[in-house]
């Protein structure tokens, strides 16, 4: 695992330790270290592949190998890549809220070069103060559950970490709004679906763990979209790939004609039937398991049912 730029090669628990997020390899241990400091065997498994905090490292690496967050081939980030910056707010932003809990040992963290320096905290003090204090909620809850193991259920730390992941991107959409608009017509399409689709994920509260976020990440578009890119024929993309990116699409859709909150709303409510959360669930379970169709279209009958 790649590890990080050391002031005076001191070695990484010093607190001489100075990450360089915007290095791609610093950015993927960044992600990684976070996995590997929340292990609890007896929640997560001893292989530690239950840990919720996969669905950041996948994600991450995904970004990366897709050419998502700048050129693989340039060796650093780019700083006005629109899922590199919501992608810091998912791995320096809790980097630094786990040093807070000495979950993980004292870095300097380098700012941007070019982009704006105040869209990226870079200590503890910098990062919005709702989103400071559900990622140090996670991360004590983590502590009390490595202490103690029954502390609570791996269900409510699940949704804990879709909390802390909803709340995280909803203020980072508006945040990086100018880095969105830089994309192409069909990658900016994709990008804001992508992020609005956090709060149904939520809902749902999908498993993080290795297996789910692998798999799931198997059906994301391996390049970025280019301006023909039209699914459900983009050339070289799998009929999961092509079907995922629809929903995307769609998603961005709803956002654009102002329908998309009033559609989480109603779903929100129904969720909270229990007769109806359960026909709900089996939709959305069904539709991941094998992609067909169009989840929102899906999920609206559903509603029409309960």
């Amino acid at each position: 695992m790649p590890w990080m730029t050391i002031k005076g090669n001191l070695g990484f628990a010093d607190a001489a330790t100075v990450i360089d997020p915007w290095v791609i390899s610093e950015r993927e241990a960044v992600s990684a270290a976070i996995v590997d400091c929340t292990k609890v065997p007896a929640l997560f498994g001893e292989d530690n592949r239950g840990n919720v905090a996969w669905g950041l490292d996948i994600q991450t690496n995904w970004q990366i190998e897709s050419g998502r967050q700048g050129p693989r081939t340039s060796g650093r980030v780019d700083e006005f890549a629109w899922f590199a910056g919501i992608n810091y707010h998912l791995t320096a932003v809790p980097y630094i809220a786990a040093m807070k809990s000495n979950l993980l040992p004292p870095a300097e963290f380098l700012p941007p070069k070019s982009n704006s320096a105040d869209k990226f905290p870079t200590v503890y003090e910098q990062i919005d103060s709702e989103t400071a204090e559900i990622w140090t909620e996670y991360f004590e809850t983590i502590k009390h559950l490595q202490n103690n193991s029954t502390y609570t259920t791996l269900n409510n730390v699940q949704r804990l970490m879709w909390d802390v992941h909803n709340i995280t991107v909803s203020k980072a959409l508006k945040t990086f709004e100018p880095e969105l608009q830089l994309l192409n017509v069909r990658e900016r399409q994709f990008a804001n679906g992508f992020g609005h689709s956090v709060e149904v994920l939520a809902m749902f509260n999908l498993n993080t763990g290795y297996s789910t976020i692998y798999s799931l990440n198997q059906m994301f578009p391996h390049r970025v979209l280019r301006l023909l890119d039209l699914p459900p024929l983009i050339f070289g993309m799998s009929i999961a790939q092509n079907t995922m990116i629809s929903l995307y699409m769609a998603i961005d859709q709803m956002v654009q004609l102002n329908v998309w909150t009033d559609f989480v709303e109603t779903l929100r409510d129904a969720m909270a039937i229990g007769s109806c959360a359960v026909k709900l669930q089996k939709t959305f379970t069904n539709y991941l398991s094998s992609p067909k169709g169009n989840l929102i279209t899906l999920l609206t009958t559903t509603l029409l049912t309960c």
